[in-house]
Parts: structure tokens; C-alpha cells; sequence
């Protein structure tokens, strides 16, 4: 057994303490967290399922001999892993927000391509986290480009 394996216990305890301290303090009072609170916590289960596949994945091909992987694949391996990621924060964001319940049609929002409350908020970075309309397009652009990748 791999050294790694033995961290998966420690990243599994360390996310859900991280969950559980965002229960206790966030959904104390509300029945949902904040954008950022649910970001995170999809992020930090993400995490554990993608480092626990890495793992097994890793001790599985140390165990019988393969091929390397060419250097184009990892390129874009990384590319839909970030992409991926992207996806993640704003679906939690968009979550947060109740995006859902702002535009309910897709691929249009209401019979708009672009929302027109797309960056209305002032001062301009407040539009990412506190905007459910740019927050709701942002996701929907990055799982179309997912989906079409």
C-alpha cells in the first residue's frame, strides 16, 4: 500500500470538518449558505472525490506497466480540469443566489442570448458573487463550452 493512500483519510476528516463548520455557522439561522459558503463546500467534495480517483488511479498503473501519457493529452486534461473547476464555483454561486428561479429558460433567458441585468451592479467585481443573472450566464457559458468540449 502507497504512502499516498494514507492522506486520503486525513483530506476526508479535514473536509468534513470544513462542511460541518460551514453547517454550524452558516445554516445556523438560514435554511442555505452564502454563494462563497457553497462554493467551497462543492469545491472541498470535489477535491476528495478527484484526489481519491487520482490515488487509486496512480496505484493502479504503478502496479502494471503502461505506456506514459503523450504530453497533448495532459495538456488537455488540465484545460477541462480547470474548466471544470470554473464550473463548479459558479454553480455554487449560482446556487447561493437562487439563480434558478431568476432564468428558468435555457439556451435563452427569457428570450434574451445575454440577460440585460448582466453587469449592472457597481462597483464592477461585485457582479460575479452578488449578481444572479451574471452569476446564472457565467455558469451556463462554461458547462456549454464543457459540453461542447
Amino acid at each position: 500500500m502507497s504512502r499516498k493512500l494514507i492522506y486520503i483519510p486525513g483530506f476526508t476528516l479535514f473536509a468534513l470538518l470544513f462542511i460541518w463548520h460551514i453547517w454550524q455557522t452558516v445554516y445556523a439561522d438560514i435554511p442555505r449558505g452564502g454563494p462563497l459558503q457553497i462554493s467551497g463546500q462543492l469545491l472541498m467534495i470535489s477535491l476528495l472525490l478527484g484526489g481519491s480517483v487520482w490515488f487509486w488511479l496512480d496505484e493502479k498503473r504503478s502496479k502494471s506497466s503502461s505506456i506514459p501519457l503523450p504530453g497533448e493529452f495532459r495538456i488537455w486534461a488540465w484545460a477541462i480540469i480547470a474548466l471544470l473547476t470554473i464550473q463548479i464555483i459558479w454553480g455554487g454561486i449560482t446556487s447561493g443566489l437562487h439563480g434558478g428561479h431568476v432564468y428558468n429558460t435555457f439556451p435563452t433567458m427569457n428570450r434574451n442570448w445575454i440577460p440585460p441585468e448582466l453587469f449592472i451592479m457597481e462597483p464592477f467585481y461585485i457582479n460575479f458573487i452578488d449578481n444572479a443573472a451574471t452569476a446564472q450566464w457565467i455558469h451556463r457559458l462554461f458547462g456549454t463550452l464543457l459540453s461542447i468540449w
